[in-house]
């Protein structure tokens, strides 16, 4: 017996799901750089508070090694490549900070359109400009092999500055698939709403409950 074929509407959420996939993957992953971060930065405030006062390391001459800056630049790499490679989670899991004074006052439809014009007017040209910038920034940083501004520092600043734009071009992947399903939403069968899975948005919660993909 043949499967049922698509509709036009189920191949663009799927392709949506795709889009947010791809953020949510990366999120995933860039949340383990917080347990080197936090180790580093432990060394780091231990061996400045309490190992350089030893004897042995005042008699090795060990003090470059409790106040490395290297150790220093890597807590502000690990910390800003976490904070841009989760930009896009943030956005396909719909958590990112709103300003909702107003927003209990308006319909579910009405949310749900001024999220969609907000992204199309404002996030979604912010993002695209921030992303080509952002590439450009890569870019030069690699072609005249910026350094850290401490001699004793670390090298190839494109790498950390790599994060930038992956995280906006992430996110931008999260804002596109908002969009399209924002649109099905608002214009689409009834029957596809809980599949848009904006019930955080819209305050939805009775189209939430028809997704047979969140009963399990």
């Amino acid at each position: 017996m043949r499967s049922r074929s698509k509709t036009p509407v189920e191949r663009v959420l799927q392709f949506c799901d795709l889009l947010n996939m791809i953020p949510i993957r990366v999120g995933q992953a860039a949340a383990w750089l917080l347990v080197p971060m936090v180790l580093l930065i432990a060394y780091d405030v231990i061996a400045r508070r309490y190992l350089r006062h030893l004897d042995w390391i005042i008699d090795n001459d060990l003090h470059h090694i409790m106040n490395s800056s290297k150790i220093q630049d890597s807590e502000w790499h690990f910390s800003a490549a976490l904070m841009f490679l989760s930009l896009g989670y943030a956005a396909a899991k719909n958590v990112q900070i709103r300003l909702d004074l107003f927003r209990d006052r308006f319909s579910a439809r009405t949310r749900v359109a001024i999220e969609l014009a907000g992204t199309v007017v404002l996030w979604i040209p912010y993002l695209t400009v921030a992303t080509i910038y952002g590439y450009e920034y890569v870019q030069a940083a690699f072609l005249t092999n910026e350094q850290s501004s401490v001699l004793t520092g670390l090298p190839n600043r494109w790498i950390i500055k790599s994060t930038l734009a992956i995280g906006f071009t992430l996110t931008l992947l999260a804002a596109l698939s908002f969009v399209l399903r924002a649109t099905i939403w608002l214009w689409g069968p009834y029957e596809y709403r809980a599949h848009t899975r904006l019930e955080d948005i819209s305050g939805d919660s009775e189209v939430a409950d028809q997704d047979p993909s969140r009963s399990s």
